[in-house]
C-alpha cells in the first residue's frame, strides 16, 4: 500500500534536513521522539544575549513539546553531534565489507578542485562529488 507508513508509530523521527522543532507538529507520522539537529540555542543567545536567549530556548522547547503532546506525539528534543573516531572507523569497515555503498557521481583530481566546486554549484547531483588528494 502506498503511504502505509502514515498509520504506523515510529520510535524516532530524526530531522537531519534542518526543519527544526516547529516541524515536529507538522510531520504526518506518529512518533515517540522527534530529534532535530537544528538547535536554536546559539542563534537565540546571539540574537538576544545569554539570559534572554536561554529563556527563549526554554520557552521554545516547552511550547513545542506541549503542542506535540497535545496531539499524542512524543517528546521534541535537540540533538548534537560529538566527533567520534570509532564511528568513522565503523563506517570505514562497513564500506570495506561492501555493506555500505556510497553513491559517487564523479571523482576529481586535486588539480581540478575548482571544477569540482563548480559541479556542486550546478546542483542536481546523483551522488557525492569527491576530490582525490593523491
Amino acid at each position: 500500500k502506498k503511504n502505509n507508513h502514515l498509520n504506523r508509530r515510529f520510535d524516532i523521527v530524526l530531522d537531519c534536513a534542518g526543519k527544526g522543532t516547529e516541524y515536529a507538529n507538522e510531520v504526518p507520522w506518529l512518533y515517540d521522539q522527534y530529534i532535530t539537529f537544528n538547535s536554536p540555542v546559539l542563534k537565540n543567545i546571539d540574537a538576544d544575549g545569554f539570559a534572554a536567549g536561554m529563556y527563549q530556548n526554554a520557552l521554545n522547547l516547552v511550547r513545542n513539546n506541549a503542542a506535540a503532546l497535545s496531539t499524542r506525539q512524543g517528546l521534541v528534543k535537540w540533538g548534537y553531534f560529538v566527533p567520534a573516531p570509532q564511528g568513522i572507523a565503523y563506517l570505514q569497515r562497513l564500506v570495506e565489507k561492501g555493506k555500505l555503498l556510497p553513491v559517487v557521481e564523479k571523482v576529481f583530481p586535486y588539480g581540478s578542485t575548482p571544477e569540482a566546486y563548480e559541479r556542486v554549484a550546478q546542483k542536481h547531483l546523483r551522488g557525492k562529488v569527491v576530490i582525490d588528494f593523491q
